[in-house]
């Protein structure tokens, strides 16, 4: 098993956590992707505190949304 699937798998566990009730897995997700998420909101908006609402407001969708997340 290479890389890309060991993270797929473990990326697949978290989403499973997540869904089944345990939030600590979200703060897992976010953390292995907040670098990530930053770079392309901090390169298209200027304002600091817009950028930080924008964060806030995408991992807001991708937890309500979680459920209809497909790998």
């Amino acid at each position: 098993m290479n890389n890309s699937e060991r993270k797929l798998l473990s990326d697949k566990y978290l989403v499973e956590k997540v869904l089944g009730g345990d939030s600590k897995s979200f703060g897992i997700i976010i953390n292995n992707t907040e670098s990530l998420v930053a770079q392309i909101v901090f390169r298209m908006i200027n304002n600091v505190e817009d950028r930080k609402d924008v964060v806030q407001d995408i991992y807001l969708k991708v937890y309500n949304n979680l459920i209809h997340f497909r790998f």
